[in-house]
């Protein structure tokens, strides 16, 4: 059965400005990869190079080509990605990839999605204790400016356009994404779309570059697709550190047999912490194509990016998101117990230990209470 979902409020429709991207990436799992390698064949030496026990002394081209200018291009495309930008609430950095972090029209900043749900998650325990107390409730606001939440689309939209005067280049995308998506009371509008990530890219904004590249990748939006110019679109765009047009570069090199190519574009992403691209360098180490030396070294500065981005709360939220994504039910009731505000941290990590060792009476003990089952069976 599905696993009771949060509630939906008007929180969390502010929590919408992280839309999808209206194209997803060429190659997007590990079997496409698998796929695409499969279908390249590779020389003598490679061939040589990907036997048992070979690994070691392999040097794939995608090693060797750092040094050269004839393949590698602009030498500012190769340069390592800057350090990602802090969330202004719990100050760690963050992975600029949609689902990470929500971007708030009422202030403009970018909050981590686990900064947003904790800030939701304390003023629901606050309202239960002023609820015992007769008081009115609380306003859900903004994590970070405390304004309230727009009331309705206009107000929404409103917000947006007074970010844009102002000159912010975010606001301009995550609008431009909302005529594309034809949502929030928009309809779907390719040309403003376009014209609002044209006058972002303007503005230097990098993953603005980036979209325009998606916008002539999709034949939804550019029939036929216009590949080379997508191309140039995600090489300026990563050239100014946008990790997902780079991973994207790497899908597309692929695509073309160009995997030594590809698989620098895809380590200095994993680098960055791109989890898609590090997927994607282990399918490349298996079928010989990279060296142990070369993913040893791309994996040291992977775990150290996400571990520079990783906190205890984005621990949690994450493993909340991927109890819902398994359809795990009992597992998603524990954590839905802590979000809306039944157990506090250190309860939740004994129900959790409790389940674990199989003890399901976790979940029939936090059903007991009556608040919660109440919430849960209604999904409100």
């Amino acid at each position: 059965s599905e696993p009771p979902a949060m509630p939906k409020s008007n929180e969390e429709l502010a929590a919408g400005e992280a839309a999808p991207a209206p194209v997803s990436m060429p190659v997007d799992s590990v079997s496409e990869v698998n796929d695409q390698l499969a279908s390249t064949k590779l020389s003598d030496q490679d061939e040589a190079d990907a036997t048992v026990g070979a690994q070691d002394e392999a040097k794939p081209p995608a090693d060797a080509a750092v040094g050269d200018t004839d393949t590698m291009g602009d030498p500012e495309l190769w340069k390592p990605h800057p350090p990602s930008e802090e969330c202004p609430v719990c100050m760690v950095p963050m992975l600029q990839i949609n689902d990470k972090y929500v971007y708030w029209a009422c202030c403009g900043k970018r909050l981590c999605t686990a900064c947003c749900e904790e800030h939701r998650r304390a003023l629901r325990v606050t309202n239960r204790k002023r609820e015992k107390k007769k008081q009115p409730p609380l306003e859900f606001t903004c994590a970070f400016c405390r304004s309230p939440l727009h009331e309705n689309d206009a107000e929404l939209i409103g917000r947006y356009e007074q970010r844009i005067e102002k000159g912010d280049t975010q606001a301009m995308i995550s609008l431009a994404m909302k005529f594309i998506h034809g949502i929030n009371g928009l309809r779907k509008d390719e040309v403003k779309a376009r014209a609002l990530f044209s006058r972002a890219a303007d503005l230097g904004s990098a993953a603005a570059i980036g979209q325009l590249g998606m916008l002539l990748l999709d034949e939804r939006f550019t029939s036929p697709p216009n590949i080379p110019k997508s191309k140039e679109y995600f090489e300026n765009a990563a050239a100014k550190g946008h990790i997902l047009s780079r991973a994207t570069l790497g899908s597309m090199l692929l695509e073309e047999g160009n995997i030594d190519l590809g698989m620098k574009h895809w380590q200095l992403a994993a680098e960055a912490g791109c989890d898609h691209s590090m997927k994607n360098l282990w399918v490349c180490f298996s079928k010989g194509r990279l060296s142990k030396p070369g993913l040893e070294k791309t994996l040291r500065a992977y775990k150290a990016a996400c571990d520079e981005m990783n906190s205890e709360e984005r621990e949690r939220f994450a493993a909340y998101e991927e109890a819902k994504a398994e359809n795990d039910e009992r597992l998603t009731i524990i954590y839905q117990g802590y979000y809306y505000g039944y157990l506090n941290a250190k309860q939740l990590k004994n129900f959790l230990k409790a389940y674990r060792a199989g003890d399901t009476r976790a979940v029939e003990i936090l059903l007991a209470s009556k608040g919660m089952n109440d919430r849960v069976n209604s999904n409100v």
